[in-house]
């Protein structure tokens, strides 16, 4: 990948608390314009917490409210939190109806819709980390050589004392329009989830 450098993983110090889960930075909602490629600062994909508060769901949510409050807030991904308000995990639309989901089903005989969010989402110890002032030094194209280096599709931002934001390779290609080639694959799950959430918010 010419001239993109991957970034180096931190441990947040906060990842020291109780039952691994982590606090969110507050704030107001603000929009950012798209950008046009992988030379762009990386903040351009970054949904930052702390200007756009994330959709949050907690982990006993059924998999169809949560499937039906990502399509009707016309979101991808949902911060998982526990009654404290602190993140312990990250729930997207295609880990709703992945192979793991529908396994599980069938392994403990359930319906679909029995399932719960914990069921089905990355746990926030699952998700690599990377610190706000690396990220705000970044390219989009340092975000995607990072993420393809770990074969992930999620990179998280933090400041010292809490989790900042997140970054997507579903985001990356939204406002790039550019393909995230990772293991395992993002395409062709793109369009159809285009599709799912540019209809819901026609509907609503």
């Amino acid at each position: 990948m010419d001239a993109f450098y991957s970034l180096p993983l931190t441990v947040p110090a906060y990842q020291q608390l109780a039952n691994n889960v982590l606090p969110i930075v507050a704030g107001e909602q603000s929009q950012r314009p798209m950008v046009p490629d992988w030379h762009a600062p990386a903040v351009r994909v970054l949904h930052d917490f702390s200007s756009k508060p994330p959709l949050q769901l907690t982990p006993q949510t059924s998999l169809a409210e949560a499937e039906a409050q990502l399509l009707g807030h016309g979101e991808f991904d949902a911060a998982v939190t526990n009654s404290d308000g602190q993140l312990v995990g990250i729930i997207a639309l295609q880990h709703i109806h992945s192979r793991k989901t529908l396994d599980l089903a069938q392994q403990q005989q359930l319906r679909w819709e029995q399932l719960q969010v914990e069921d089905a989402m990355i746990a926030v110890t699952q998700l690599p980390a990377v610190s706000c002032s690396q990220v705000q030094q970044a390219r989009i194209g340092d975000v995607v050589a990072t993420l393809q280096q770990l074969g992930n599709h999620y990179l998280l931002v933090h400041t010292k004392d809490a989790v900042r934001g997140i970054i997507s390779a579903l985001a990356i290609h939204r406002v790039t329009q550019e393909n995230v080639p990772l293991q395992p694959p993002l395409f062709p799950f793109v369009e159809s989830v285009d599709e799912s959430v540019a209809n819901s918010t026609e509907q609503a």
